[in-house]
């Protein structure tokens, strides 16, 4: 890639080697825009090219659009389309067509010839194939006049995109080292009803893309960016195409859609809370359709993928609020000149557990896991004689891994909610470590991640 300083210096055959390019085998474009230099930016160089084609004949004109392949032709099939022509093809997904689509192709690719007399033009890189296909009968509907002019908007389209495959858009100095954005707090309620069985799955999704989209950032080229409002709207077309067990295999559902879909995305970070409904006990028995909120913690999955490894799963819990009135101690530690905290062994416990545990392999038992986590969670809670904060963590860890075989690590974060005994000597009165007032702030936190050894 060179820089617009270094292409105003290039001589005219260099720079119509350089740019020629961006017009289908039409290098007479550059040529002619060669003695126009020099050119402040991309947007400069397009605009004056664009103003060289209006000037050209309609002969010439009508020449450039007859030097477009159709779309998955037989240029294509016989692997002799130009380079350019074959990376925006491949990003548009023709190079992956069903029999059924190639026909579709041909057909139009026809009746759009005998109409026009030239082929379809279509700026690739910014649609799908569906969306291509569908943009047929829309375009047949034109007068020639028109189309032809919609045509050209489609070259100029195209030749910005490959003026800024070549030419650098910004200053030599910066670089965009990393990108990434998506989309969050995606509501999504899913209803499986089966007889005799009704299930429910509420989820807040956050999805993040990674990859090829430095020119959106550097020259407000949005052709490759999938917009956040489309992500938004594939989780509801993803939750109503597929059915699922797990915020696991949902998200492992929509990372797999996006590298499939756009080849310019290289990773994919998908990141769902659950809400925990609960069925209501009707007789003793679970109600077929009927819910209650079981607390305010949330289950929690992610799936990190990229298109070199395997997916990276993690189950989760987040918010599961535990307090314990006995079997909790806190002695033996540092003292220095500022330390005014007093040492213990009867204390209240008190934490709000996020635990995010990590799975050695996809396409396990995601639901037995969780069931199995939490409940590990909570008896070691529960039954631990804890000597701190940190000694109950590894505790939960060390069981969480003996009983959850699929997981290889799982990390703990754990702020200490504190109850701070109240002095009730003004009062006359004394405190037998029965009475206290619950500090929000500041609080201690801990973390701690216990794999396997």
């Amino acid at each position: 890639m060179m820089t617009m300083e270094e292409l105003n210096g290039l001589a005219r055959e260099r720079f119509v080697a350089a740019v020629g390019h961006a017009f289908e085998h039409s290098p007479w474009i550059a040529e002619r825009t060669w003695a126009q230099r020099p050119f402040r930016d991309v947007t400069d160089l397009h605009a004056k090219m664009l103003a060289v084609l209006a000037a050209a004949a309609e002969a010439e004109r009508l020449e450039l659009l007859r030097a477009h392949p159709d779309l998955v032709g037989r240029l294509a099939r016989e692997g002799r389309l130009t380079a350019a022509s074959t990376g925006e093809q491949h990003a548009a997904g023709l190079a992956a067509v069903t029999p059924e689509e190639a026909a579709a192709f041909a057909r139009n690719n026809a009746r759009y010839r005998k109409k026009f007399e030239f082929p379809f033009v279509i700026c690739a890189r910014e649609h799908r194939k569906e969306a291509i296909l569908a943009a047929f009968p829309r375009r047949l509907a034109n007068t020639p006049a028109a189309e032809m002019q919609t045509a050209l908007a489609e070259v100029g389209k195209i030749a910005r995109l490959r003026l800024l495959d070549v030419v650098q858009e910004t200053s030599p100095m910066a670089t965009l080292s990393r990108n990434y954005y998506g989309k969050e707090q995606v509501r999504l309620t899913k209803v499986v009803r089966r007889a005799g069985e009704h299930l429910l799955f509420e989820f807040n999704v956050k999805i993040l893309l990674e990859g090829d989209f430095a020119r959106v950032y550097r020259a407000g080229d949005n052709a490759a960016c999938v917009p956040t409002d489309t992500m938004k709207n594939t989780v509801y077309a993803l939750g109503k195409a597929h059915d699922f067990a797990s915020p696991e295999q949902f998200a492992m559902l929509l990372a797999r859609h996006f590298l499939e879909n756009f080849a310019h995305v290289a990773a994919v970070s998908v990141a769902i809370e659950q809400i925990l409904w609960e069925r209501i006990a009707v007789a003793g028995k679970p109600h077929e359709h009927a819910f209650a909120r079981g607390s305010n913690a949330l289950r929690t999955a992610t799936v990190k993928q990229d298109r070199a490894n395997p997916p990276t799963v993690t189950g989760g819990i987040v918010g599961l609020e535990v307090v314990k009135t006995g079997q909790s101690a806190f002695e033996g530690f540092m003292v220095d000149p500022y330390t005014t905290l007093k040492p213990t062994t009867d204390r209240i416990l008190g934490t709000s557990i996020e635990a995010v545990w990590t799975f050695a392999a996809p396409g396990v038992d995601y639901n037995g896991t969780f069931a199995a986590a939490r409940r590990t969670i909570l008896e070691v809670f529960a039954t631990h004689q804890s000597l701190g904060v940190q000694h109950t963590l590894y505790a939960m860890g060390e069981a969480l891994l003996a009983a959850a075989p699929a997981v290889s690590k799982v990390a703990f974060t754990m702020p200490n909610q504190h109850r701070i005994l109240v002095n009730l000597e003004p009062l006359g009165m004394h405190n037998e470590n029965d009475v206290f007032v619950s500090a929000a702030e500041p609080f201690g936190v801990i973390f701690g991640e216990v794999s396997r050894g």
